[in-house]
């Protein structure tokens, strides 16, 4: 038996689901930054080091808006 994917035709569902993903963004951002001295400690790294999964995160994020954002534009 084939499960039937429910999709809102509600006009704002998009527009909810945008603002959404770029809130949890940036909360992640919010309540990641300020811990990097802390998990430099705690995993015996250099502050460098921690910094780069920060980029890591944003390269990710940057990626994920490239695509998305086509599939979006179609």
């Amino acid at each position: 038996m084939a499960t039937k994917i429910h999709t809102s035709n509600h006009p704002h569902f998009i527009i909810i689901l945008s603002c959404l993903a770029v809130a949890c963004t940036q909360a992640g951002i919010v309540m990641y930054a300020p811990s990097l001295p802390f998990l430099s400690t705690i995993l015996n790294a250099t502050y460098a080091e921690i910094a780069y999964t920060l980029t890591a995160y944003l390269f990710g994020y940057a990626i994920s808006v490239l695509f998305f954002g086509g599939i979006s534009d179609q």
